[in-house]
């Protein structure tokens, strides 16, 4: 890939990473908000219940949007590292589909369902997955 390339690339994937961020940013803080004007006054049981089942789901949300948004900010790091887009496990370039899909993926998506099965990850520094004299040693 060109340099000319690589750096339309890294402008286009943070620019995405930062957009994301806003969007996550300001749902995250209209939920918050939405959670503190609840009014409890007159109600009955019934609707008390149900307005502490609707606060616990949206209080999840915020929990989500919340890890949602370290993400997203561990992504932006990894981009300013020169290292987002690049598999945390086998060192292979994460498919820009992917990354499109799952902004803060760390993983591409073989390594991705290794894991998601309980499989180790590739071995090798080469990234290719093949196993080391090293690894095979229990060296690496």
């Amino acid at each position: 890939m060109t340099e000319t390339t690589e750096t339309t690339r890294h402008a286009a994937l943070k620019a995405m990473l930062e957009q994301r961020r806003i969007e996550v940013r300001d749902d995250l803080h209209s939920r918050m908000r939405e959670g503190r004007t609840r009014q409890e006054v007159g109600r009955d049981a019934l609707e008390q219940t149900d307005d502490d089942t609707r606060g616990g789901l949206a209080f999840s949300m915020v929990q989500v949007r919340s890890e949602t948004l370290t993400l997203i900010d561990r992504a932006l790091a990894r981009l300013a590292a020169g290292r987002y887009g690049r598999c945390v496990r086998c060192d292979g370039r994460i498919a820009e589909r992917r990354l499109h899909a799952v902004p803060f993926a760390m993983r591409c998506q073989a390594c991705e369902a290794r894991r998601e099965r309980g499989q180790p990850p590739p071995s090798s520094a080469d990234g290719r997955g093949e196993t080391t004299a090293f690894a095979r040693a229990g060296s690496v």
